[in-house]
């Protein structure tokens, strides 16, 4: 873990690992440049409120960051 990025408590991160659609998210988050949400979307089974949903648990657990952009 870098020293940059703030320590998660286990059981959040674990949590945040613990589904399968948060899986894909971090597969398709994987290289590291921005992603809009309706592009996250594109080709998933699950609304983009759904999508935000789990992008907040996986920003808890300190595995994704949000920039607000637009609206």
């Amino acid at each position: 873990m870098s020293a940059a990025m703030p320590k998660t408590e286990p059981a959040v991160l674990f949590a945040a690992l613990g589904d399968s659609t948060r899986i894909d998210l971090l597969d398709r988050l994987g290289n590291g440049a921005p992603r809009s949400i309706a592009s996250l979307a594109v080709g998933m089974p699950i609304s983009r409120q759904a999508l935000t949903k789990h992008l907040r648990v996986l920003e808890r657990a300190g595995l994704a960051s949000a920039t607000p952009d637009g609206r």
